[in-house]
């Protein structure tokens, strides 16, 4: 029955699950095989476009197919195993080799009848083995969560944190905001040795961004209790806790250089894309 449907028909369907790949993922800094999960697409493919020719227990190798699909020209394209599964499934030897199997259980010739309408799917009852298990297709999956960074003329910014992360597919948010990154949270510590905050003032002075902020100015020290102080604050009567802003108007503010000098250490540390 399956036989004639091949030789009858314009067209052999089958449908069966793949691996998809995230479509940024040739281009995205932030993508990794172990944490941007691929996931699963159903996906419909025509055999008659691949083969020409079906034969019922034709011998292949050290195996007998109850069904043979194959092309005449093509002699090195590997063809396919159609098994009927009744009460038997396939062997081992025969699963673990190179070939391409669909293995169809069916119980009675109502359950084939209905096959023989329409596709074959793979589900419980029908199995696809040593099929291609990457899709071709490329689609933008939301994997990702990271750390936004934002930036305002002003010289204002923020780093959201862990309950505000985004997905890595998400756009601008705030139209007032002069620049917007996103930052891998994972070579990185939002309050450690390398500060998400301080990382993405350095990369918007290195983009070119014309701003101030306390933070890169070198009389700026961090205490225990507050996240900033000026230690010129005494001397010049400047504040002691500044406002990050307050810098656009301080006649004192002076970059620290000393600290642009690690901003090629920062930078390897930290995985950072323009949010367009």
């Amino acid at each position: 029955m399956l036989k004639k449907k091949w030789d009858e028909s314009p067209e052999f369907y089958i449908r069966y699950m793949q691996r998809v790949k995230c479509g940024k993922y040739k281009d995205c800094v932030f993508y990794k095989d172990n944490v941007c999960e691929d996931s699963m697409l159903s996906e419909k493919y025509d055999l008659e476009e691949f083969y020409d020719t079906c034969d019922v227990e034709r011998s292949v190798g050290e195996f007998k197919p109850d069904l043979y699909l194959y092309h005449s020209g093509f002699s090195n394209r590997r063809g396919v195993f159609i098994e009927i599964k009744v009460t038997h499934e396939s062997t081992d030897k025969k699963k673990n080799s190179e070939n391409k199997i669909i293995e169809i259980h069916v119980q009675s010739d109502v359950e084939l009848r209905e096959l023989l309408k329409g596709e074959i799917i793979e589900n419980k009852e029908i199995r696809f083995m040593g099929f291609k298990q990457e899709c071709r297709k490329e689609i933008l999956l939301s994997k990702r969560m990271l750390f936004r960074f934002f930036l305002y003329s002003n010289g204002g910014a923020y780093v959201s944190n862990y309950e505000d992360m985004l997905r890595c597919d998400v756009g601008k948010l705030k139209s007032k905001a002069i620049l917007e990154l996103n930052m891998d949270s994972d070579k990185c510590s939002y309050l450690g040795e390398v500060n998400l905050y301080e990382v993405g003032l350095m990369y918007a002075v290195h983009e070119g961004f014309k701003i101030k902020n306390c933070h890169l100015c070198k009389y700026h020290r961090v205490g225990e209790d507050s996240p900033i102080f000026c230690c010129m604050s005494k001397k010049y009567g400047t504040p002691r806790e500044p406002k990050q802003t307050e810098a656009s108007s301080c006649r004192y503010y002076t970059v620290d250089k000393e600290f642009f000098d690690k901003k090629e250490e920062y930078f390897a540390k930290v995985q950072i894309s323009e949010v367009k």
